[in-house]
C-alpha cells in the first residue's frame, strides 16, 4: 500500500479535526498543494522560499521570498496572528535549512497540532547527499528531523512511504490517542520481555546516533542501520489503523540513549 505526503495530511486532517493548514515550501519542493483536501483543510496557506519573482504554478502563494530567507514571511504571519493545526514541511533539504524550517514551522502550530515532514526516509545514499542535487534528492532533511524531535524531546513517528513521510506531535500523543478512543495501556506500557528488548534496541541506536556529529555520511549509514527504531517507522497499515502505540517520545529517547 502507498499513501503520498498530502493523504497523509487529508487523514490526519479528518481525524483530528484539523481545519488550518500551511505548506512550507520552495519552488522545487512541495510540488502537490494542488492535491490538498480543501474542504477538510479550507484555511490554507503556503509559504515559497527560494521563489523566483516570475515562478507561478497557478496556485496562490501567499508568503514568498526570493532567497532563503524567511524572517519577513513569519513576520507577516505574526502580524496576521495566523496559527496552524497541521503544516508540511517540506522546504530545501541541506541541513541547516531544514532545521530552520522545522524549528520556524513548529512555532507557528498550536499545542494540539502536528507536523508533516517529508522525504525522511531517503532510499539511497545518492538521494542523501547533504548539497543540492538536481532531480531525485531528499538530501540531509532525515538528520535534522532525527536531531529535532532528538533535541526537544518530542513524539514522533515516520509512516513508510513516499520517501518517509514524518510525523511530529506539538502534544504528548495520548491527548490524540483519547480522540481515537484508545488508552495509554497495552504496549505503551508493556513490561514484557519484549517491550524491554526493543527499549534496549533503541537505547543502542540513539547512542550511536549522538555519536554522529556532522558526518552525513555516517549519519546515513547509522539510519539504514536503526531507521525503525530511530524513525519509529510504522507502515501504511499500521498508520490508517491509528497504531500507533510504539511511538516514543524524543525524551524517552535522550534519557536512554545516555
Amino acid at each position: 500500500m502507498h499513501l503520498s505526503k498530502m493523504e497523509i495530511i487529508g487523514l490526519l486532517a479528518a481525524r483530528f479535526g484539523f481545519t488550518r493548514y500551511l505548506e512550507l515550501c520552495t519552488a522545487t519542493t512541495g510540488n502537490f498543494y494542488k492535491d490538498l483536501d480543501l474542504k477538510r483543510l479550507p484555511k490554507a496557506h503556503r509559504l515559497m522560499y527560494n521563489c523566483p519573482a516570475d515562478f507561478d504554478d497557478g496556485l496562490k502563494i501567499d508568503f514568498r521570498s526570493e532567497n532563503f530567507n524567511i524572517a519577513e514571511c513569519l513576520s507577516a504571519m505574526s502580524r496576521d496572528k495566523l496559527r496552524f493545526d497541521i503544516i508540511l514541511v517540506d522546504g530545501f533539504h541541506e541541513y541547516e535549512l531544514a532545521y530552520r524550517d522545522l524549528g520556524a514551522a513548529f512555532d507557528l502550530i498550536d499545542e494540539s497540532g502536528m507536523l508533516v515532514v517529508h522525504d525522511c526516509l531517503p532510499p539511497n545514499a545518492a538521494t542523501a547527499a547533504p548539497r543540492f542535487m538536481p532531480g531525485e534528492w531528499c538530501g540531509t532533511n532525515y538528520k535534522a528531523y532525527l536531531d529535532f524531535v532528538h533535541e526537544r524531546r518530542l513524539r514522533h513517528c515516520t509512516v513508510d512511504t513516499d520517501y518517509g513521510c514524518g510525523i511530529i506531535c506539538k502534544r504528548d500523543l495520548r491527548s490524540h490517542w483519547a480522540k481515537l478512543g484508545r488508552t495509554v495501556g497495552g504496549s505503551f506500557l508493556d513490561p514484557s520481555s519484549r517491550r524491554r528488548a526493543a527499549r534496549a534496541r533503541r537505547k543502542r541506536a540513539w547512542r550511536e546516533w549522538n555519536c554522529i556529529g556532522n558526518d552525513f555520511g555516517r549519519a546515513f549509514m547509522v539510519l539504514q542501520a536503526h531507521q525503525k527504531d530511530l524513525l519509529n517507522l510504522i507502515s501504511c497499515d499500521e498508520f490508517l489503523r491509528g497504531d500507533w502505540s510504539s511511538w516514543e517520545t524524543g525524551a524517552t529517547c535522550q534519557r536512554i540513549a545516555k
